[in-house]
């Protein structure tokens, strides 16, 4: 796992406390553009506001500076772990529960907002499908994570269809890579071994007949944590020559 920079720790910071740039500057009497070029590692905070930014955020030194953050992102992920395996047991309301009390110990923790939007979509119901949009945007709006935002952008575009906001949807899937670009494909072209294609073209041919036979979509394999292929081969290619066949002229 890579230590974070101090540029990542302050902008998570000033995230958690609902802050823009312009008026975590006004707090510390710097200038807005200050804040940006910290954020994005341009520049460091000067010597003397360190013990003044760890305050005002309520960190020690070390966490300000990265040295506990490790330890953070640690329990972070053990945390959506155990929620995953509910999710993935059918257990969504536990799922629900732990994720609820995460992001109260960890406010704003984008990791965390993205999986709850994931349980909420499963549970379903017109508040949970507001509520897993909203966190779902926010996700958005803020991460830089690319294996985050695809998650997010994936269960997006199922929420928005659930919405009837078709055109939301389609455009939202539209600034997403064609599946040459995947992660499976990818997988495969940078391994170059025939082990590593076959892996890539049952998990393909499993999620495209399960698409096929109406019970889950894509987005909500993904929702329940399915990240291996599944295992019925013969079973996933008659569904899709079946459905390829009524297209045949």
């Amino acid at each position: 796992r890579r230590m974070l920079k101090m540029g990542e720790i302050l902008r998570t910071l000033r995230r958690e406390k609902n802050l823009t740039q312009e008026e975590l500057a006004e707090v510390l009497g710097v200038s807005p553009q200050a804040v940006s070029r910290w954020e994005n590692d341009v520049s460091l905070p000067d010597v003397t506001l360190l013990p003044g930014l760890a305050d005002f955020f309520d960190v020690t030194l070390d966490e300000l500076m990265g040295r506990e953050v490790q330890r953070r992102k640690q329990q972070i992920w053990e945390l959506c772990s155990r929620s995953q395996k509910a999710r993935g047991r059918g257990d969504l309301l536990l799922s629900e529960r732990i994720l609820r009390e995460g992001l109260q110990r960890f406010p704003g923790e984008e990791s965390i907002s993205s999986e709850l939007a994931l349980t909420l979509t499963l549970l379903g119901g017109e508040l949970r499908i507001q509520e897993a949009v909203r966190l779902a945007q926010c996700v958005l709006e803020f991460s830089h994570d690319l294996k985050l935002r695809a998650t997010t952008t994936a269960n997006l575009c199922l929420l928005y269809r659930l919405m009837g906001q078709t055109a939301e949807a389609v455009a939202l899937a539209g600034t997403m890579p064609h599946v040459y670009e995947s992660r499976e494909w990818c997988q495969a072209l940078a391994d170059g071994r025939e082990e590593a294609s076959v892996t890539m073209i049952l998990f393909t041919l499993a999620a495209i007949a399960e698409h096929i036979a109406g019970r889950k979509t894509p987005a909500l394999l993904l929702a329940q944590g399915v990240s291996r292929p599944l295992p019925c081969w013969k079973e996933s290619l008659g569904r899709i020559e079946a459905y390829l066949s009524k297209y045949k002229k």
